[in-house]
């Protein structure tokens, strides 16, 4: 291991402490993220707008239904944030440590794990009430009869 003059003299700056993915790769991974969840959330709704006409048929009005809905979302961005935690915590410490040539002590980004967090919810709750919001417009019958044909 090269001291800090030694990697100074060469040209090496030393590096700074806690340094993360870079922001190209951090900004494309969030991305995927954002746009799976979504595509999940909105399946989801699509594939159950029958069982949401049987509810409205039997008395479950749509404000009941869209209640229901936001708490299935953040039930699902939770569910995603507490695995995150479980298995990402642990495997960046590792990935970290393994890779950590200039011995710079880990740390862990609070600041921008909660604003990731915060975009999970946000993304699954709006992707979900935006896709109920599209149904809106069809009658219970239109949507019993759509997975009949």
């Amino acid at each position: 291991m090269l001291s800090q003059s030694a990697l100074r003299s060469i040209g090496i700056k030393k590096p700074k402490v806690g340094m993360e993915l870079p922001f190209i790769y951090q900004t494309l991974a969030e991305n995927s993220e954002n746009n799976d969840t979504a595509n999940m959330m909105s399946e989801s709704i699509q594939n159950r707008s029958k069982e949401f006409a049987i509810l409205e048929s039997i008395g479950m009005t749509r404000k009941q239904i869209k209640k229901m809905i936001v708490f299935e979302s953040l039930g699902y961005s939770i569910l995603s944030i507490v695995i995150a935690l479980i298995i990402g915590l642990p495997a960046s410490y590792l990935v970290f440590t393994n890779f950590n040539i200039y011995r710079i002590p880990y740390v862990f980004p609070v600041i921008k794990t909660l604003l990731l967090f915060i975009t999970i919810i946000i993304v699954c709750v709006v992707t979900s009430l935006f896709v109920f919001s599209k149904s809106k417009s069809e009658t219970i019958i239109e949507l019993l009869r759509k997975d009949e044909v």
